[in-house]
């Protein structure tokens, strides 16, 4: 089983003119933090159809959630001559029948509201919700798997579980929500502002046997959504963040969920405590490259002291120094590029001499032990870089040394011929 945020709807612009601000809000959200909602087949009423003018009428749509293999749908109608009634709603499973007149969302709609839809529709999704779990207790087997969930108390396991069984071929999927505040202090370089990070727990089932069939880890899409203006940013925050939760080795097949869901929270934690380790010994190790002398215009790239770049003056030689880590944070191979930029008494050079070489920076060592580690190699680096540049720039003999070599004069003593 597996999950991914469905794409923004098509076709919306063929919608009622009043009914398109009242979608905007529906695509752009993450029902259950993670699944993305789709309108689809937009189409008119033979009212809205026989009316004058030029404006589009769509005012009914189907709407779907993908839930992996599951689907969540509904035929969605509106009047399009009074958006001050409530849409209709005629849903795909036919034994779900939510009493959706007596919600507090229908009751109250209000079209001037553009968030009214996405109200009346996050009720309804809760709802469904409610209704599948409910259908999975039916099965003894599965009850005993969700009843597993119960002895933990890290976390809110009911609320933060979504369940999808398919009646038809007896399989089941959960949708764990671990949110990862509730297990461990996140960094702050992993926290964007006004963002909350989730895993994501996936757990295939034979609702019959229960046998757990996949596992699987998902980040929260939800920093895809956050401020475009830092987009890159965010995109190197999913991108780290990534790195810190997959690779988990997760339990061995046929746990409870109940363990699945306690053993990866831990895992979890487990690698969000190394990385967070590992980072401060990196803002330690670049602090004291710092300070180290002849070090000037240090370069970091943020957030996550990626790469290092700055100047040192080594000997009659200007260098400049890039250090790029590993963007898993737990590796401990380190690259480094060197570059001779200058040379004391002739100014910049006229090539750009460069030397690479890769430092292991285990994580036994202090980070002073891996400045001084980093030194080391550098230093011989430069020491090789410095016999090739000196040979480079020796001027070239004169006419005289030429003819003093062997062989450089004939027996008569004048120039050999060229």
């Amino acid at each position: 089983m597996s999950v991914s945020p469905s794409s923004a709807a098509i076709g919306t612009h063929n919608l009622a003119l009043w009914l398109q601000p009242l979608i905007s809000p529906v695509l752009e959200h993450n029902f259950f933090d993670v699944f993305k909602a789709k309108i689809e087949n937009v189409r008119s009423s033979l009212f809205a159809e026989l009316s004058m003018g030029t404006e589009p009428v769509g005012d009914r749509f189907r709407f779907v959630i993908e839930l992996g293999r599951h689907i969540f749908a509904a035929e969605v109608t509106f009047v399009w001559s009074d958006p001050t009634i409530p849409p209709e709603f005629f849903f795909c499973n036919p034994e779900f029948d939510p009493p959706v007149e007596a919600l507090s969302e229908y009751v109250n709609w209000d079209s001037s509201d553009h968030q009214c839809l996405l109200k009346l529709l996050r009720a309804l999704f809760a709802k469904y919700r409610e209704f599948q779990i409910s259908y999975c207790y039916s099965y003894d087997a599965l009850r005993r798997q969700i009843d597993s969930l119960m002895g933990d108390h890290s976390f809110d396991c009911h609320s933060n579980m979504f369940a999808c069984l398919n009646k038809d071929t007896g399989e089941v999927g959960f949708i764990f929500r671990i949110p990862l505040k509730d297990i461990v202090e996140l960094p702050a370089v992993l926290v964007p502002e006004r963002d909350e990070h989730k895993a994501f727990l996936l757990v295939g089932c034979d609702a019959y046997g229960a046998h757990v069939a996949s596992v699987e880890v998902l980040l929260s899409p939800s920093l895809d959504q956050y401020n475009l203006v830092q987009v890159e940013l965010v995109c190197f925050y999913v991108f780290s963040f990534q790195n810190v939760i997959t690779n988990v080795r997760l339990p061995k097949m046929n746990h409870t969920i109940g363990e699945y869901v306690s053993d990866v929270a831990s895992l979890l934690k487990e690698r969000i405590v190394e990385f967070t380790k590992n980072l401060e010994m990196r803002t330690a190790f670049v602090r004291l490259i710092g300070t180290l002398e002849g070090v000037e215009n240090v370069h970091v790239v943020e957030p996550l002291l990626n790469q290092v770049t700055y100047d040192y003056e080594y000997e009659d030689f200007r260098v400049r120094v890039t250090i790029d880590f590993p963007i898993d944070s737990n590796k401990n191979c380190v690259s480094v590029k060197v570059g001779i930029l200058s040379a004391k008494d002739q100014g910049a050079l006229p090539f750009l001499r460069e030397g690479n070489f890769q430092a292991q920076l285990t994580a036994d060592l202090t980070p002073k032990d891996k400045v001084e580690l980093l030194q080391l190699e550098l230093d011989r680096t430069l020491s090789s870089l410095k016999r090739h540049v000196a040979m480079y720039m020796k001027p070239p003999p004169s006419y005289e040394e030429v003819m003093s070599l062997p062989g450089a004069s004939s027996s008569n003593g004048k120039s050999p011929s060229i």
